[in-house]
């Protein structure tokens, strides 16, 4: 494969670092032999060692800021290994709708084993469990409702909504800025360094209400496309 047909194959960023730094990095070892060599499955067990680490970091007896440091060392590299991946399977043309929803099964668990270490830190582990629960049933209904509504790439969602020169645009494009990767790693940080956790909290209820907002309106968007093409 040429290299700019590997380099295509890293998808794009969510997140301000993440696209300055973890996608040219990602593109960077595409590139390289290693990328036919190396197997995806094993960059997703490295992914599962990662998200193991992060309990056992924040449970450890090291001072709050080197914590803090390996934390965001652990979200980015994780968040490397997530990009390359994909970018493998493709590469090696092994790439399946199975793997594609362990992928992201993946990330969602480390989530929930982010929140439920957050819960027994804080000692409210019953609060950050509900919370974990809704991340879990919010996403398997997301991806319920993209199967029955047979969403295309072209849907309408919110980034588009973005677009609108007005106050409802305005308020969406913080709430996609909000949204992105950098936000969850920096809020996720910070309930740590504050000793805050209802800021985790409610922020990861409210990420996960608008995610489902978002599949509902592409949703429907495409249900009402359909229906026009069919009754043209």
């Amino acid at each position: 494969m040429a290299r700019d047909s590997k380099e295509s194959q890293v998808k794009t960023g969510m997140g301000l670092i993440e696209d300055s730094i973890i996608i040219p990095l990602a593109k960077a070892i595409c590139i390289k032999k290693i990328s036919e060599n190396i197997r995806p499955s094993i960059i997703s067990l490295l992914k599962i060692v990662f998200i193991v680490l992060f309990p056992i970091i924040l449970f450890s007896g090291f001072f709050l800021s080197v914590k803090l440091i390996i934390f965001a060392i652990i979200f980015y590299v994780y968040m490397l290994f997530d990009r390359l991946d994909g970018a493998f399977a493709r590469i090696q043309k092994k790439s399946s709708r199975l793997g594609e929803i362990i992928d992201d099964f993946s990330d969602k668990l480390f989530e929930v084993v982010i929140l439920v270490s957050l819960g027994i830190y804080f000692s409210q582990l019953f609060l950050f469990t509900d919370v974990s629960v809704f991340i879990l049933a919010a996403w398997l209904t997301g991806e319920w409702i993209k199967k029955s509504y047979k969403m295309q790439k072209n849907s309408k969602s919110l980034f588009e909504y973005s677009r609108k020169e007005n106050l409802m645009g305005f308020i969406i494009f913080i709430l996609l800025i909000l949204t992105r990767n950098d936000a969850r790693k920096i809020i996720i940080l910070l309930a740590i360094a504050l000793n805050f956790y209802m800021l985790a909290f409610f922020y990861f209820t409210a990420l996960y209400l608008i995610y489902l907002a978002d599949i509902v309106m592409q949703s429907y968007s495409n249900n009402r496309r359909l229906e026009q093409h069919e009754s043209s």
